[in-house]
């Protein structure tokens, strides 16, 4: 389930960046493509105005004047005079516009009203090959759009004069197609290659996010497994206890007290475990505690003297340095209960004759550190960390009393008061808890 959660949210995750992708690389291939355009535009435009539009203009209009000729010789000189002047002028001027502009790609042609082509460039060169272009660009019978002539793509723009003559301006935007195309297959590799990157790196950290859920995941199955297994043993010696007395019911209650005793402290038993589960849930759900100022000396020390008659019985001595008037802002209930937890564990695992050392000090002006020291049965290395697990316990037999629910308790407690809990064990030092509690005054 986990798993499909992780796969989900991964899904989901690279769909929106794939969208945010694509609509920021359409963008700025929109705007590119928007640039080019316009620059292409500018560049017929420069085309019609530099590539000696005066001259064909001029020039269709001469076809006319060549057959009419003047009505005397003074005005025929006249004439070609003014026709030189002219000629002159619209000479050095498309010299003066060839200088502001050197494209070589850029040229135009002269379409007489016959239908002969005039090529025409800046430079007076490759006029079979401007003349190939012009056949091409006449061949589409449009008065603008696209071609293609020798591997060269170009744009054309028609200009038609009133005696059916024209200009036809040509671009070479070879150029400009590949750039469009090289942004294309850039933009495809850039968002391949991203979504690979972003894939994996949300992979990384989408494992690293569930990693909590999947260890609280496996906790609760484990929780669950051992729950059964707890409630199992007593559920199955009350049914046991149940069929005896069945088999005997001619008898008496007194006849049969025993049994009944033994039915007693298996419910007494499933009592306490339900009582610990249902406090257990409490501690889970209560994310926020309330906590009032109490005297922390005053909890330890009640504690200490509830467990002295157990630990009289036990033969083992309690033996405290609890240091007065420390007080915090704590929640009282469950601090009694850490405080009982931890001396009830020491108690039940110290040897016979044996102390328990208790020592609660003031480290800093919030912080207060309790100290459980016992000797016995060290802790092994492997199952220090594993402790402070629910219902792990370190007699794999399980025949001690208890759930292995009391330290996970303890744990739980003082995290909610912002504390840290840690325990150190060995044959020779004996094992000592200590808990270092954040309390304001």
């Amino acid at each position: 389930m986990i798993k499909k959660l992780r796969n989900k949210m991964l899904m989901m995750n690279m769909i929106s960046t794939f969208c945010l992708i694509v609509i920021a690389f359409s963008a700025i291939y929109a705007v590119t493509y928007n640039n080019i355009e316009s620059k292409i535009e500018q560049s017929l435009y420069r085309t019609f105005s530099f590539h000696r539009p005066v001259r064909w203009h001029h020039q269709a209009n001469s076809y006319k004047t060549q057959e009419q000729p003047p009505e005397s010789a003074v005005d025929k000189g006249k004439a070609e005079n003014k026709e030189k002047t002219a000629q002159n002028g619209v000479n050095q001027q498309s010299y003066n516009r060839e200088r502001e502009l050197r494209d070589f790609r850029n040229f135009s042609v002269f379409v007489d009203s016959d239908g002969n082509v005039h090529t025409d460039s800046m430079l007076g060169q490759n006029s079979e090959h401007y003349e190939t272009v012009a056949n091409a660009a006449l061949a589409q019978h449009t008065d603008e759009g696209e071609f293609i002539s020798e591997g060269v793509v170009w744009r054309f723009v028609s200009h038609k004069f009133k005696n059916d003559s024209k200009i036809i301006a040509l671009v070479d935007i070879s150029a400009e197609k590949s750039l469009l195309r090289q942004l294309v297959i850039t933009f495809s590799v850039g968002t391949l290659v991203l979504l690979v990157l972003i894939f994996l790196i949300s992979l990384h950290f989408a494992n690293r996010a569930i990693k909590p859920l999947t260890e609280a995941w496996d906790k609760q199955k484990q929780f669950v497994a051992d729950a059964s297994h707890e409630l199992k043993t007593p559920l199955a010696a009350i049914n046991t206890n149940i069929d005896v007395l069945l088999s005997k019911s001619g008898n008496t209650i007194a006849d049969e007290e025993k049994w009944l005793r033994y039915i007693k402290s298996e419910v007494q038993r499933l009592s306490e475990l339900s009582g610990n589960l249902l406090l257990m849930a409490k501690i889970d759900a209560e994310l926020q505690i309330k906590k009032t100022t109490a005297s922390i000396s005053e909890i330890v020390e009640s504690t200490i003297l509830n467990l002295e008659a157990v630990a009289y019985e036990k033969g083992v001595q309690l033996d405290y340095d609890i240091e007065k008037e420390i007080t915090g802002k704590i929640e009282v209930s469950q601090i009694t209960r850490l405080c009982l937890i931890l001396l009830d564990n020491a108690i039940k695992y110290s040897p016979k004759n044996e102390y328990v050392k208790i020592r609660l000090v003031r480290c800093s002006r919030d912080q207060v550190m309790l100290t459980v020291h016992n000797m016995g049965e060290a802790i092994p290395e492997e199952d220090i960390e594993k402790i402070f697990d629910r219902f792990y316990r370190v007699d794999k037999s399980r025949s001690t009393t208890g759930y292995g629910l009391g330290l996970a308790m303890a744990k739980e407690i003082v995290q909610m008061h912002n504390g840290k809990i840690s325990v150190k064990s060995s044959e020779k030092d004996g094992t000592e808890f200590s808990v270092t509690l954040l309390c304001e005054k």
